[in-house]
C-alpha cells in the first residue's frame, strides 16, 4: 500500500481529465460502431465496382494515358521546378504592361534586321548561316561585323532526365564567329537561375504587410 501512495496522490489531479476522456470516448465509440456496420456495405460496393468491365476499361485507359504522358511531363516539369521558367514568363509578360513611361504603360517591341551575308536568316537560304560576314561596322569603314552565324537552340537543357543540371535558355554564352545549333556545353552556361517569391512584386519589391497577410504569408512578413 505504501508503494501505491504516490500513484493515488497523482490520481486526484488527473481524475477530471480521465473522466472527460471516458465521457467523450463513449460517444466516439458509439459512432465508431455505426461506422463498422457500414464498412461491410462499402466493401461490397467497392468489390462490385472493381468487377465492372466499364470501370476496368476506364482504369486501363487512364493507365495508358499516364504512361504516354509521363515522359512529356518528366521533360516539362524541370523547366519550372528547376529553372522557374513558367513563373518568370508570366511575370515578365505582366511587367510589359506595368512599367510606366510617364504617360501610361506600353508593351515594347522592336525589329532587329537580319545580318548581311550568304544564307543569312532574313532570306531563303540553302543552309544554316555560317559566314562569311559582309556587314560593315559603320559607313565608310572597312571593319566587318562578324555576325552572319546562326545561333539556335530549340530544346535547351533544363535539368530534365539525362540532361545536365543547368538552366540553358537565356543563359548560354554567345560564341561569336561560328555556327551554333543545339545545346552548348554545360560549362558555357552561366549559373543565373532566378527564383521568384510570393512576398515580392513584379519589380522584386516586398509587398506591404496587409498584402502579405492576404496572400497567406504567416504573420504578414516574408518567410
Amino acid at each position: 500500500m505504501h508503494l501505491l501512495a504516490p500513484s493515488a496522490a497523482a490520481l486526484r489531479s488527473v481524475a477530471p481529465a480521465l473522466g472527460h476522456a471516458v465521457t467523450v470516448g463513449a460517444v466516439n465509440l458509439k459512432a465508431a460502431t455505426n461506422l463498422n456496420s457500414r464498412l461491410a456495405e462499402s466493401s461490397q460496393a467497392l468489390e462490385e465496382f472493381s468487377q465492372n468491365p466499364v470501370a476496368t476499361l476506364g482504369l486501363e485507359d487512364l493507365t495508358q494515358t499516364l504512361e504516354v504522358g509521363n515522359p512529356l511531363l518528366a521533360g516539362i516539369a524541370p523547366a519550372q521546378t528547376v529553372c522557374n521558367y513558367f513563373t518568370l514568363a508570366f511575370r515578365n509578360v505582366a511587367s510589359l504592361e506595368a512599367e510606366s513611361i510617364g504617360v501610361g504603360t506600353v508593351a515594347r517591341a522592336g525589329f532587329v534586321l537580319a545580318p548581311e551575308g550568304p544564307n543569312n536568316e532574313g532570306f531563303p537560304s540553302s543552309g544554316p548561316a555560317n559566314g562569311p560576314s559582309t556587314q560593315l561596322k559603320e559607313k565608310g569603314s572597312t571593319a566587318i561585323v562578324d555576325n552572319n552565324h546562326v545561333h539556335v537552340n530549340n530544346y535547351p537543357n533544363v535539368g530534365g532526365p539525362g540532361q545536365p543540371k543547368v538552366c540553358e535558355a537565356g543563359n548560354e554564352s554567345y560564341i561569336p564567329g561560328q555556327e551554333v545549333i543545339g545545346n552548348v556545353p554545360a560549362a558555357s552556361v552561366s549559373s543565373n537561375r532566378e527564383i521568384t517569391s510570393r512576398t515580392t512584386n513584379l519589380f522584386g519589391e516586398p509587398y506591404p504587410a496587409a498584402t502579405l497577410q492576404a496572400l497567406g504569408e504567416k504573420g504578414g512578413t516574408a518567410k
